[in-house]
């Protein structure tokens, strides 16, 4: 398009910055407008949050449980001590007084625990020969059989 001014002769103009000259017309070629995109529906940002705390529940999880694993290691560390300590007290209580009926079958049992079969039998067999009562004899058998079944 050209412009005169009153006394000037015609100057071309350029175009706008904005337009865009098209070669087959005259005309200047009209921007498309660019199509925003869609915000997320409702749903999808709340399957986004329920993503985002299933994975955060997890890793914390996973610390959680490391750390407790951590301190029961701790704990069956200490307890394995306490339990050696415990058997090697009540091996030097039947040492120092033989006749300690209480002390053999608690003997008997850490050995159990510990799954030292033959040492258990020894320590109830022993409180079998200073039993008092007829309970005392008849749990003592109960345990010995017990062992004899299953563990030999």
């Amino acid at each position: 398009p050209t412009h005169t001014r009153h006394g000037e002769s015609p100057v071309a103009r350029p175009p706008a910055p904005h337009t865009r000259m098209n070669n087959k017309h005259t005309q200047p070629k009209k921007r498309k407008k660019q199509k925003e995109p869609k915000a997320p529906s409702k749903r999808i940002i709340n399957i986004m949050i329920l993503m985002t705390l299933t994975v955060s529940a997890g890793i914390l999880w996973l610390i959680f449980d490391a750390h407790l694993e951590h301190r029961n290691q701790h704990y069956a560390e200490d307890a394995t001590k306490q339990y050696k300590q415990s058997i090697k007290e009540l091996e030097e209580i039947v040492r120092k007084d033989p006749n300690n009926f209480s002390a053999w079958k608690l003997l008997g049992l850490k050995y159990r625990q510990e799954k030292k079969y033959v040492k258990a039998k020894e320590s109830w067999n022993r409180a079998l020969e200073i039993a008092h009562s007829e309970d005392e004899i008849s749990w003592l058998e109960e345990k010995l059989d017990h062992i004899d079944k299953h563990h030999n």
